[in-house]
C-alpha cells in the first residue's frame, strides 16, 4: 500500500514491527504514531536512510537493516553498473567513496577480476593491513579522489551528513570521461547537478541503482 500520512498511522495500529520498502521514505515525523504499540522497522537492505528518524524518535522504536547480508551482492551490481557504463574496467582507477564491507567488497572484485587500481576516501582512516589486501591508497580528501579516479563508487552512509555529497562543484572535479556510480543512497547525489553534468558532458556517465522517488525516474536523467 501506498505509505502515506493518512494511510500509515492506520495501517501501524498494533503493529509491532514495519517493513518498508525502499520506494517509501519520510523525512518527518508522521502526525499521531507516539504512544503506539511499534517497536521496529526492518528494512531489507543495508542501510535504514528510507527509515523517518522523526518517526523512529516519536514511537521509541528501533530501525535496522540487513548489514551485512547484502555486500556481496551489492558489490556486484557496482561492478555490473561499472562494465554497463564504461565498459573497459582493466587497469583503470576506481576511487571507492566509503571504505565498509560494501567497499571492501568492490575492491577486492575490481582489483583481483580487473586490475583496476584502487583509491579510497573514508570518514576514518582505514588500517594499512585493510588497505595493503587490495593495494590501495587512501585519499587525504574526497576532492583528490574525484580527480584521481576513472570511476566513483559510493558506498557511504546516506545519512544527513552526506546529502548532496556529490553536488556540482564535486562532479566539475571529476575526470571528464570519468563515470559516477551509486549503490548506495539517492540522497548521496544532487540529481539536479548530475543532470546538468550528464547533459552538458562534464563527466563520462554514471550508473544508479538508487534515484530519487523510486520506481520513477526523472525525465532529465531519462533522457
Amino acid at each position: 500500500m501506498a505509505a502515506g500520512v493518512n494511510t500509515l498511522n492506520p495501517a501501524l495500529k498494533g503493529c509491532a514491527t514495519m517493513f518498508p520498502d525502499l520506494t517509501h521514505s519520510s523525512c518527518s515525523p508522521a502526525p499521531g504514531l507516539g504512544n503506539r504499540a511499534f517497536e521496529i522497522a526492518e528494512q531489507f537492505c543495508a542501510g535504514t536512510d528510507h527509515v523517518s528518524a522523526g518517526m523512529i524518535k516519536a514511537t521509541g522504536s528501533v530501525a535496522t537493516g540487513t548489514f551485512g547480508e547484502m555486500s556481496e551482492s551489492t558489490a556486484e551490481t557496482a561492478i555490473k553498473l561499472m562494465l554497463m557504463t564504461g565498459r573497459k574496467l582493466s587497469g583503470k582507477t576506481l576511487g571507492i567513496v566509503g571504505f565498509g564491507r560494501i567497499g571492501r567488497e568492490t575492491a577486492r572484485r575490481a582489483h583481483f577480476g580487473f586490475g583496476m587500481k584502487i583509491v579510497v576516501h573514508n570518514r576514518s582512516a582505514v588500517p594499512d593491513e585493510d588497505l595493503d589486501k587490495f593495494n590501495a591508497e587512501q585519499m587525504d580528501d574526497i576532492d583528490h579522489l574525484l580527480a584521481k579516479a576513472d570511476f566513483v563508487s559510493l558506498h557511504c552512509p546516506a545519512d544527513i551528513e552526506n546529502r548532496h555529497l556529490i553536488d556540482a562543484l564535486q562532479l566539475d572535479k571529476m575526470k571528464p570521461d570519468a563515470y559516477l556510480i551509486n549503490t548506495a543512497g539517492s540522497e548521496l547525489i544532487d540529481q539536479e547537478a548530475l543532470a546538468d553534468a550528464l547533459w552538458y558532458d562534464t563527466i563520462g556517465g554514471a550508473g544508479l541503482d538508487v534515484i530519487h522517488n523510486e520506481p520513477a525516474l526523472c525525465d532529465r536523467l531519462r533522457g
